[in-house]
């Protein structure tokens, strides 16, 4: 089994006060290293933007706290619009029972909910995990694919680095071979996404 994601987002405390809630989207992108806050899918393999969910829904949030950045989650459009107002609990103050409800990226907690096997198939830990996958779409082919892509170029990444430093013919041609073979594999990948 794989780790769900390498790293949490980073926990930063913004009190800067904003107009719309949509002006700290530059922020969490950075502080969420460009990955969804639910399934970690990298935006860089997008085929639509990125949004900004309220992880606690808005009509449990005052006018003001709906603009603040402690609530808000960088999130692709296909977990947020899974999100939406869900909040089985009823109370703000309680995220979720064991069973329902959900669990704050921020947390280390988080981490523990979820494994990826060998295809990068986002595998729920626990009976609340099960519920979190289930009602966020965890199950789609398009999660196991992006960590494919993240996977393989960062192997095509190592491959362009060490790449000159070969003597060789015959391992420089291997490596050319595989290159190609890579690139071709990121092409199929990201004509299946969707």
């Amino acid at each position: 089994m794989n780790k769900f994601r390498e790293e949490p987002p980073i926990k930063e405390e913004v009190l800067t006060v904003v107009s719309k809630y949509q002006l700290h989207k530059p922020t969490l992108e950075k502080n969420f290293r460009n990955k969804c806050g639910y399934c970690n899918d990298n935006d860089v393999w997008r085929n639509t933007f990125y949004e900004v969910d309220h992880y606690i829904p808005k009509g449990y949030l005052t006018e003001a706290e709906i603009k603040e950045y402690w609530n808000l989650i960088y999130s692709c459009r296909y977990c947020n619009n899974s999100k939406r107002a869900k909040w089985p609990t009823k109370d703000r103050n309680i995220d979720n029972n064991g069973i329902e409800g959900f669990v704050s990226p921020y947390s280390k907690e988080y981490d523990l909910l979820f494994t990826r096997d060998a295809e990068g198939k986002i595998i729920p830990q626990s009976d609340l995990a099960k519920w979190i996958h289930k009602n966020l779409h965890l199950g789609l082919k398009r999660h196991s694919l992006i960590w494919q892509l993240e996977k393989i170029d960062a192997t095509l990444d190592v491959l362009e680095v060490e790449y000159p430093k070969i003597k060789n013919t015959q391992t420089k041609d291997k490596i050319t071979n595989l290159l190609f073979q890579f690139r071709q594999k990121v092409k199929d990948l990201q004509k299946d996404i969707d």
